[in-house]
């Protein structure tokens, strides 16, 4: 497996909204909902506020049959997000107006580990078991607003490369109203798969149109030591971001995220 590379594309201005990193494992049985206050006083003074979300897939109690939810730790400035459930474990950095940049992928990573360790820490002081571990993820949301590059989603190529709507004064259609577009490509070595999402929509704060591109890794392989995992991290994200520069039009990495190193690509 590749060893974390420095020397990828950056950017002063990256579009990204939110990066996840999170692993599944077997369900812990044991694992209860008052063990969610338990683990909480491990990292209240960082994350001060706990919500409900809908669980991830199907998960119930197997005694009231009801489903289970997925605990979230939010800290003060709702730029770090804890979720847990008995099958899953995620780190989310979001980027919240006024707030901090984008505070690159080393530095999530290694919040996604300090967190990950009490978690685990916390399982064996509960004799709960250690973790089976099925599979990795790592996600990165971008948004893409309307600017002077693109005006409307018929405008699809001056943002993607591969994706292109010929205007033509002699077509039947009009221009499209929405454009979506989803890939799904192989990791190297059976480590996984990344898929490439593109939607049309509103930014949720203000109904401004913008583009929302999801590019996400899910996998691991046969070694699945905590070594290997954060090896299986460093690799998702090389390719997520050489995808990211591979599909984008050099306008946009030039002129709006102010690219600062040649687009690399694999050989």
């Amino acid at each position: 497996m590749n060893e974390y590379k420095d020397d990828l594309p950056k950017y002063r201005n990256p579009p990204v909204v939110e990066v996840a990193l999170g692993v599944f494992f077997e369900d812990i049985k044991s694992m209860k909902l008052p063990h969610s206050g338990v683990f909480w006083q491990k990292i209240r003074k960082e994350f001060p506020r706990v919500t409900h979300a809908d669980p991830l897939g199907i998960l119930e109690d197997d005694i009231t049959k009801l489903p289970l939810p997925r605990v979230w730790f939010i800290n003060e400035h709702e730029t770090n997000l804890i979720q847990y459930q008995t099958n899953c474990f995620f780190f989310n950095w979001r980027k919240i107006p006024f707030a901090e940049k984008y505070p690159r992928y080393s530095t999530v990573k290694k919040a996604f580990e300090r967190y990950h360790n009490l978690f685990i820490e916390f399982l064996h002081e509960n004799n709960m078991g250690k973790i089976s571990y099925k599979q990795c993820e790592l996600t990165y949301v971008n948004h893409i607003p309307k600017d002077n590059i693109w005006n409307s989603p018929a405008d699809i190529n001056q943002i993607m490369r591969d994706i292109i709507w010929t205007k033509n004064e002699n077509r039947f259609l009009p221009e499209p109203k929405s454009i979506q577009w989803f890939s799904i490509f192989s990791l190297p070595d059976d480590f996984g798969e990344l898929k490439i999402s593109l939607k049309h929509g509103k930014r949720i704060s203000d109904d401004y149109p913008l583009f929302i591109l999801e590019i996400s890794a899910k996998g691991l392989g046969g070694d699945r030591t905590p070594e290997r995992i954060s090896e299986w991290f460093d690799l998702a994200h090389e390719w997520i971001v050489n995808a990211f520069a591979d599909i984008t039009s050099d306008d946009m990495q030039k002129k709006c995220w102010l690219r600062q190193s040649k687009t690399k690509r694999r050989k």
